[in-house]
C-alpha cells in the first residue's frame, strides 16, 4: 500500500512537471519588436478586454486595466481608447466604489486623473 502510494505521489509530481515545462516556442520574428506592430497588439488586445469585462468597473482589477489602457492610449493616440476611457467615467459618474477607506474601491481613481490631466 505505502508503495503504490509513493508511486502514485511520484508520477503525480513527474505529471506536473512535464506540464509545467516549458513548451518549444515559435521562432520569434524582428517583425514583432517593431513599433506598428506592438501597437497592433495592444489595441486589440485592448478592444477584447473592453469588450468583455468580467468584473464592476470599480473593481480594483478594472482599475488595474483601465490604467493599463490609458498608457495603451498614451502610446497608441487612439480615439477608440480615450473615448471608451470616457465613456467609463460617465457611466460611473466618475465615482470610485462604494468603499471609500479600501484601497481595491479607490484604483479606479487613477483613470480618473489621468483623464482629468489630459482634458483640463
Amino acid at each position: 500500500m505505502r508503495l503504490s502510494l509513493r508511486v502514485a505521489g511520484l508520477l503525480g509530481v513527474l505529471l506536473l512537471a512535464a506540464r509545467l515545462a516549458p513548451a518549444q516556442s515559435a521562432p520569434v520574428s524582428r517583425a514583432q519588436f517593431r513599433p506598428a506592430f506592438i501597437k497592433a497588439r495592444l489595441l486589440q488586445v485592448a478592444r477584447w478586454q473592453l469588450a468583455h469585462p468580467k468584473h464592476s468597473p470599480t473593481d480594483w482589477t478594472n482599475g488595474a486595466f483601465y490604467a493599463g489602457v490609458f498608457a495603451a492610449y498614451q502610446t497608441t493616440h487612439s480615439r477608440l481608447l480615450l473615448n471608451s476611457l470616457l465613456a467609463l467615467g460617465e457611466r460611473t459618474h466618475w465615482q470610485p466604489g462604494p468603499r471609500y477607506d479600501h484601497a481595491d474601491d479607490l484604483a479606479i481613481c487613477q483613470t480618473y486623473l489621468n483623464l482629468y490631466q489630459l482634458k483640463k
